[in-house]
């Protein structure tokens, strides 16, 4: 109950990292930052928030199913994720190499 729905923007995020060693974090590409309300409703809130995103120099669109979308970025986070932990690729490397592409 302490945080509610009420309490809550979702976001999906997109930006691809990589670890090149302890502690360093470089940014490879992607600056999409999906949002939007569990109940749907394109909030001032949202807006706000998505308004500001944008002034920083990132991509911030509002969905109307903001749900809807966490689950497909899920389902790509269980099937690509696995492979890349196993291969020690890249998604970009997963998708290029023939042997990959068969799975």
């Amino acid at each position: 109950e302490r945080l509610g729905p009420q309490r809550v923007i979702g976001s999906v995020v997109y930006p691809a990292v990589e670890v090149d060693a302890p502690g360093l974090i470089r940014h490879v590409e992607g600056r999409r930052f999906s949002l939007g309300e569990p109940s749907g409703e394109k909030s001032e809130r949202t807006m706000l928030l998505a308004g500001e995103l944008v002034k920083a120099g990132l991509q911030a669109p509002v969905r109307d199913d903001i749900r809807g979308e966490i689950w497909i970025k899920l389902w790509g986070n269980l099937s690509f994720n696995p492979i890349s932990a196993l291969t020690g690729s890249t998604l970009a490397g997963i998708v290029a190499d023939e042997g990959t592409r068969t799975l």
